[in-house]
């Protein structure tokens, strides 16, 4: 908040130039009632456990900021945070398919030609956190699953409007 904020009816009104947001989630997706085949091994009693896939927290925030330089041109600074707690990938509830809890910060600075063009230059998981997007069994081994930004990256994209 600014010295420019007020009061409304949902909070408070900062300065035009201040975008802020944030969302999360809270997930408690468990297996209720599964049954084994017969003649299965006891491992396959999953009741109680975790779904794959579902972390039971996720949430992120994003701040953007822009700063007016002369006509249509503007310089724009961004950064967000995206975090989730530890999830499994494997309905049989193996420890080498949990990843887990992991959090990712990036945040860019932009050239912006009014509505026309923009180029932004990015810092993709600034704290270069690795992580996986899913793991699984193959044999006696594990694969490995990566996003993009599984490693610290850097770059610049370019938008135009036609």
């Amino acid at each position: 908040m600014n010295h420019h904020s007020r009061p409304n009816a949902t909070g408070f009104c900062g300065s035009p130039a201040l975008t802020l947001s944030a969302g999360g989630a809270y997930t408690d997706a468990r297996v209720d009632a599964f049954t084994c085949p017969v003649g299965a091994a006891a491992s396959c009693q999953i009741n109680g456990q975790p779904l794959p896939y579902a972390p039971k927290w996720k949430g992120n925030v994003r701040a953007s900021y822009e700063i007016p330089l002369s006509g249509d041109l503007s310089v724009r600074l961004t950064t967000d945070a995206n975090a989730q707690s530890k999830v499994q990938y494997s309905i049989n509830q193996t420890p080498t398919t949990e990843q887990g809890a992991f959090g990712i910060w990036n945040a860019s600075l932009g050239l912006l030609g009014g509505d026309r063009w923009e180029l932004n230059f990015i810092v993709k998981n600034i704290t270069d956190k690795s992580y996986s997007t899913n793991l699984g069994t193959f044999g006696q081994g594990v694969v490995r699953f990566v996003p993009r930004d599984d490693r610290r990256y850097v770059g610049a994209n370019f938008h135009f409007a036609y």
